[in-house]
């Protein structure tokens, strides 16, 4: 069980983000299953993405189709949570990092970034990507890769695990579990 990786930029990148809404999105380790079950996929009256993303405007700086939830108020941002607060989700939210949730998702994915850097199987100056020696591939165990993949997943989906809560705990905590953290 090994993969050879000839590429820095190897695994999922830029736009993973109905993968992981949907609960198809990760790597999972031999004896793990991860929730995948959540509201912001299976909310009944849910139309995905459109709900939060395309929500009622601010101006043309957030919502509508902008698909942005965040916007600049007088120099500071601010969140769009106007899809958030619809009849089906959330009754009142000002934020979109509730109860420090994004917070210790980013710690999560910092803490398996640092893993995977001491581990020589990411770059450590170029800290998003796979190190890939000057002559040949980067041979990883199925447990390395598995753990890149998912730490490329969560980084690339750059949400900070709102978009699927469960999923984004799940996932992180086998990877770094895996790789022999915490």
């Amino acid at each position: 069980g090994t993969i050879d990786i000839t590429s820095k930029r190897w695994g999922p990148h830029h736009g993973p983000q109905a993968n992981i809404l949907s609960g198809n999105a990760t790597y999972e380790f031999a004896g793990e299953t991860y929730d995948t079950d959540h509201p912001h996929f299976t909310s009944p009256g849910s139309d995905g993405c459109v709900t939060c993303h395309m929500a009622s405007p601010y101006g043309a700086q957030a919502g509508g189709h902008t698909m942005s939830l965040t916007y600049d108020y007088h120099g500071s941002e601010r969140a769009n949570t106007a899809g958030c607060e619809s009849d089906l989700c959330h009754a009142s939210m000002d934020d979109l990092n509730p109860n420090g949730f994004q917070d210790s998702i980013i710690v999560r994915i910092e803490a398996l970034r640092t893993l995977l850097i001491n581990d020589g199987v990411i770059d450590p100056a170029d800290p998003d990507y796979a190190l890939i020696p000057d002559v040949g591939p980067l041979t990883l165990t199925l447990v390395q890769a598995g753990a890149l993949y998912n730490f490329q997943t969560f980084r690339e989906d750059r949400s900070n695990g709102i978009h699927n809560p469960s999923l984004a705990l799940d996932a992180l905590d086998a990877s770094i579990a895996a790789m022999g953290g915490r």
